[in-house]
């Protein structure tokens, strides 16, 4: 059906709702249920399917009460970003009236967990007039069918199928937004929760705070899962922490730099939010398809048609209140209120424990990767935390550029690429592919004014490049690197060689990166946590055994051994 028909009965310059349409960039295939008190209040579901949102308006709303049947009437596609919508349509307006979040969530088909295979059994359902889901929403759940009366007409009949999750009581009861638990009323009079009133321990500052710094993410290789642990999208943009007090708004980068002119609608999707606040977050630059292209950032001052957001994932200060101590569960509670669903301040959607199938579904999306973070956290600024994990789907890395390459013509060639390691700056190999047009070309002119007088190839340390790479050679060089861009967010001084940690969770460990030997590994138990050191240190020369794999065979018998050691004499 496509969305013209929704764009067509709107004028965007009188009403708030959104008029773009793209697809999603989500892992998960998403519905939203609102309730809208228009002219007859009713229900409108909404399913994310083939880049649009497939709309029915129930005007009696959804019953969890098996084989309780509503009618459900199609209407028009709406586009993904109506999912988001939660606010007032003016008097004048077609739908003029409060419109509410009452649910939202993710949903399957019947043993189908790929996104493009229950799209294609989706749409095929709804030609054929007959349509089965699996919701995993906050209100409901479970088995649902959808069920066209008669071909080639709008009317169809929604029921809940007869499961663990069927209840007899009428659900409409909660009648709060699940996105920002108000009412329909408390939407329409504009009001906010006072978020932080039962919150203890919390006392407000006199003043706006000065410095706060981003924490940084430990770099270990695999997912895991754990139900202590909450799994967020690795975002492939620019780092930003959103800073609003009064009318003042700054964006500012991880080093400290002013971005706020570069991203003139991220300030204003600030202005909109009615709190003054610390908002850590990614900047992300979506193409048409709403996937990141990172190489766009640098062009954010002059590309005015370009679809920035920032992702916010973390709440650091609110209304006269430090939150930086609060565990991170509850800060993403409260941050998930304030920030307006449509806005170019998003939410960045995480889950709880199931870390391996949300990093499946990230690397089938072509994403960067995920990040871990334990749900009760505090925000330790400006340190690399190691309650913070990144987990990446692809090989990428920041790299210093020492110098460049030319071939016998004297023309750019390639660039030469290092990165401080204990704190020398070493050279990790050249860079010759990736370069669009006459961007290598670029690049070297600009490098030329920053030749030393050494060499003309060699250049002062100042510029920073984003490269992907196969992996590393044995001799800790880059196998295959190609060319992403230039990044100006970061120091030169920040770009040091990573090197994977291995960190023990309460569920399953995520292993080292074969990237080189290992030198330590953090275990974690309670609030306390061993670091173990030298781990390549050889233990049986004969055999070639080190201190890490002694370490790693404990670890493996522990389940087994630990019971028969209890209480035992050491």
């Amino acid at each position: 059906m496509g969305s013209e028909k929704y764009v067509d009965k709107r004028d965007f310059s009188k009403t708030p709702e959104p008029e773009r349409d793209r697809i999603s960039s989500e892992p998960a295939l998403r519905f939203v249920i609102q309730k809208h008190d228009a002219r007859n209040t009713h229900y409108d579901f909404r399913l994310e399917v083939g880049g649009t949102m497939k709309s029915w308006a129930i005007p009696k709303g959804p019953s969890l009460k098996p084989n309780e049947k509503h009618l459900a009437v199609m209407v028009e596609d709406h586009p993904l970003e109506y999912q988001y919508f939660e606010g007032v349509i003016p008097k004048g307006n077609y739908g003029a009236g409060t419109v509410m979040i009452w649910d939202r969530g993710s949903y399957i088909t019947k043993n189908v967990t790929e996104r493009k295979n229950i799209e294609e059994i989706i749409l095929k359902g709804i030609e054929k007039g007959h349509i089965t889901l699996y919701l995993d929403g906050e209100k409901l759940k479970g088995g649902f069918h959808l069920v066209r009366l008669k071909p080639d007409e709008s009317n169809w009949l929604i029921f809940k199928q007869d499961d663990s999750y069927s209840l007899l009581e009428d659900v409409l009861e909660n009648d709060r937004s699940a996105y920002s638990g108000r009412s329909a009323a408390e939407i329409n009079n504009g009001k906010v929760f006072d978020l932080l009133q039962s919150e203890p321990g919390l006392k407000k500052t006199d003043t706006f705070p000065k410095k706060i710094e981003p924490v940084l993410a430990t770099l270990t290789a695999k997912a895991f899962n754990d139900p202590d642990w909450i799994f967020e999208i690795k975002w492939d943009g620019y780092r930003g922490l959103v800073k609003k007090d009064g009318s003042a708004v700054a964006l500012t980068s991880r080093n400290n730099k002013d971005m706020t002119d570069f991203f003139p609608t991220i300030r204003e999707a600030a202005l909109s939010i009615p709190h003054d606040f610390i908002v850590d977050g990614e900047i992300v630059s979506l193409d048409s398809e709403g996937k990141p292209v990172f190489q766009d950032l640098a062009f954010g001052r002059v590309n005015k048609n370009l679809n920035i957001y920032l992702y916010a994932f973390d709440l650091l200060y609110l209304d006269g209140y430090l939150l930086t101590g609060l565990p991170l569960w509850r800060r993403k509670e409260i941050l998930a209120r304030i920030i307006s669903p449509n806005s170019q301040i998003r939410y960045s959607e995480d889950v709880y424990e199931k870390g391996k199938v949300f990093f499946s579904a990230i690397k089938r999306q072509g994403l960067e990767g995920v990040v871990a973070k334990k749900r009760d956290s505090i925000y330790e600024s400006g340190k690399r935390s190691r309650d913070w994990l990144k987990i990446k789907s692809r090989n990428r890395l920041d790299a210093i550029i020492m110098g460049y390459n030319l071939d016998e013509n004297k023309k750019p060639k390639s660039l030469s690429l290092g990165v401080f390691d204990n704190g020398s700056l070493t050279y990790i190999g050249n860079v010759g592919s990736g370069f669009k047009g006459q961007e290598l070309t670029s690049i070297v002119k600009r490098l030329e004014e920053i030749s030393t007088k050494a060499s003309t190839v060699l250049v002062k340390p100042q510029c920073v490049a984003v490269v992907d790479y196969a992996e590393w050679t044995p001799d800790r060089h880059l196998r295959q690197p190609s060319f992403i861009s230039l990044r100006d967010d970061i120091l030169p001084e920040e770009v040091v060689l990573e090197k994977p940690k291995e960190i023990v969770t309460g569920g399953e460990a995520p292993q080292l990166i074969k990237s080189g030997a290992r030198e330590e590994k953090i275990i974690t138990f309670g609030k306390k946590s061993l670091t173990l050191t030298n781990l390549n240190k050889i233990f049986w020369p004969e055999a070639g055994i080190t201190k890490g794999d002694m370490i790693d065979y404990y670890e493996s018998i522990a389940s087994h051994i630990l019971p028969y050691l209890k209480d035992r004499m050491l």
